[in-house]
C-alpha cells in the first residue's frame, strides 16, 4: 500500500511540476518581437515569419524582405550598433523563411544588445539586390 501511496504521489507532483522544459516555436504578430528587441521595422516592410520559442531563455526569430533603404531605417530607429562582417559560408546559417543562404553570394552578419532588460540583436543581411534584401533577425535573452 506504501509503494502505490508513493508511486501515485510522484506521479502527482511530475504532473503538476512548475519547470517547463521549454515549448514548440509559435508564430507572433510582429509587434511582440518589435518590443521585446526594441526594434523598429518601418511599414510597407514585408514580414514573412516571426517565430517565438521559451526555453531558459526566450528567443524571437524574425525574417523581413526589405529594400535597402528601409534595411538602414530599420536600424537607425532600432539604434543598431553592431558592425556588419561578411558571412564566410552563408549555407551553415538556418533559416526560417526567404530562400536558402547556400546559392546566397552577400551575406553579412552583426551583433549587438540593449539593456534593461538584457537582449541579444543578432542581424544576418541576405542581400540580393538594392530592392530585396532579406533580414534574419534574432532576439533572446539570457
Amino acid at each position: 500500500m506504501r509503494v502505490l501511496a508513493g508511486v501515485m504521489f510522484c506521479a502527482l507532483l511530475a504532473g503538476c511540476s512548475v519547470f517547463t522544459f521549454g515549448d514548440d516555436p509559435v508564430e507572433v504578430p510582429l509587434a511582440e518581437a518589435e518590443a521585446f528587441g526594441r526594434i523598429d521595422v518601418p511599414d510597407g516592410v514585408a514580414v514573412l515569419k516571426v517565430r517565438r520559442t521559451h526555453f531558459q531563455d526566450t528567443l524571437y526569430a524574425v525574417v523581413l524582405r526589405a529594400t535597402a533603404r528601409d534595411v538602414d531605417m530599420t536600424l537607425r530607429n532600432s539604434k543598431f550598433t553592431g558592425l556588419f562582417r561578411p558571412v564566410q559560408n552563408p549555407a551553415t546559417l538556418t533559416v526560417i523563411a526567404g530562400p536558402p543562404l547556400s546559392g546566397a553570394t552577400n551575406v553579412k552578419e552583426a551583433q549587438d544588445h540593449v539593456e534593461k532588460p538584457w537582449v541579444y540583436r543578432t542581424i544576418v543581411q541576405d542581400v540580393r539586390s538594392p530592392d530585396e534584401v532579406y533580414l534574419h533577425i534574432s532576439l533572446f535573452n539570457t
